[in-house]
């Protein structure tokens, strides 16, 4: 935190911890839960646990409670996140003279948007927004908005899993709004590239207000797949390589596949090269969206230009914050989430990126001073 800037300050509490945050991602379970001394935060838990059936509800369960009972979590009270996936966000502009201001005639617009914009009926689904203002289109004021649907069997089923872990869901809430609160005391324009496992999430926003979001349907999911395939590893090996090579280099240079099997066989600059053969593709058409997402905002809304970009996720290609940064012509870092939001630390945590979002959502009703 830059000097002179407050810590964040806890609305009044019942009691003096947050809600537990907890994500609920495609193959881990993150939690965080934050309390409070004469208004700072000091972090209580933060835990992680592998997903290990990820083909249902069973191996979720199972890393929930797993995850709550690896650390001295207190209280039932849980803030849950959608992931990416299941969750359409589309930026709408609101008819000339609609506003949340007339709650009845704004809703019945929103609704009609809604049917337009989604594929399933928002009659049977949660609808919601977050409000971006008002915008000059044409000469003509309009309402602009993010869209958030999701269908409510998917809400019904967190409810149902986490009911099932011995919590209560007090709130949902999307990854783009839960980063926005750790990003608070940040006064320059920032995108958070969250690349999740089946999509990566840009979110765009100041000072914790989230001002764009989009949702790109490229994960780390599709590149750790596409290793295994053509390399014929484990998933495990197909990790390791991404994590430890991914955006190293460009080369055209394939390398040696036959001999990938076995351990050491290769030296690390044929590795870099294979991986970065095989998944360049993705890597830069994930940049060519995040570009895009980028110069979309900046054309279409009164703002400062994107001054810093942060890459979060639970699998990263290695180095792929300088590949950003060169394709993005801005700065690009990873995000320590508890530095940022300057908590007192009693031991150190690992791979604290991973915790951004959970952070978020344990932060719902937490506010800056």
């Amino acid at each position: 935190m830059r000097e002179g800037e407050n810590r964040v300050k806890l609305r009044v509490f019942t009691s003096k911890t947050t809600p537990i945050g907890l994500e609920i991602g495609e193959s881990e379970v993150h939690a965080v839960q934050f309390t409070s001394k004469s208004g700072q935060l000091e972090l209580l838990a933060a835990s992680s646990q592998p997903i290990l059936n990820q083909n249902g509800g069973a191996g979720e369960l199972a890393a929930v409670r797993a995850v709550l009972g690896s650390a001295p979590f207190q209280g039932k009270s849980v803030v849950c996140s959608l992931s990416n996936d299941e969750v359409d966000t589309r930026p709408l502009l609101m008819p000339v003279g609609i506003s949340p201001e007339d709650e009845r005639p704004f809703r019945k617009a929103l609704m009609e948007e809604a049917r337009s914009a989604l594929s399933y009926s928002p009659e049977n689904a949660v609808i919601d927004y977050l409000p971006f203002g008002s915008k000059m289109l044409d000469e003509e004021e309009r309402f602009s908005l993010l869209l958030v649907a999701t269908p409510l069997e998917v809400v019904n089923r967190y409810t149902s899993l986490l009911r099932a872990a011995g919590v209560h869901c007090s709130s949902m809430d999307i990854g783009p709004s839960a980063v926005s609160r750790v990003l608070y005391n940040d006064e320059r324009t920032y995108c958070v590239i969250n690349v999740d496992d089946e999509s990566t999430q840009v979110s765009i926003g100041n000072k914790g207000h989230l001002l764009f979001s989009r949702t790109v349907r490229l994960g780390s999911k599709t590149m750790i797949e596409q290793l295994e395939k053509s390399l014929s590893v484990s998933r495990a090996d197909a990790v390791f390589l991404i994590q430890e090579y991914g955006c190293a280099i460009q080369s055209t240079d394939l390398g040696d596949f036959e001999n990938l099997g076995s351990a050491g066989s290769l030296c690390p600059s044929v590795l870099s090269k294979t991986v970065n053969e095989i998944c360049h593709g993705m890597f830069e058409a994930l940049a060519m969206e995040v570009k895009r997402s980028i110069e979309y905002f900046t054309r279409q809304r009164e703002h400062h230009p994107v001054e810093e970009s942060m890459v979060v996720g639970n699998i990263l290609p290695g180095h792929i914050e300088q590949f950003l940064r060169d394709r993005l012509a801005i700065p690009v870092s990873s995000m320590s989430v508890f530095s940022r939001l300057d908590v007192e630390l009693k031991q150190r945590v690992a791979g604290e990126d991973r915790y951004v979002v959970a952070a978020g959502l344990a932060l719902r009703n937490v506010e800056a001073a």
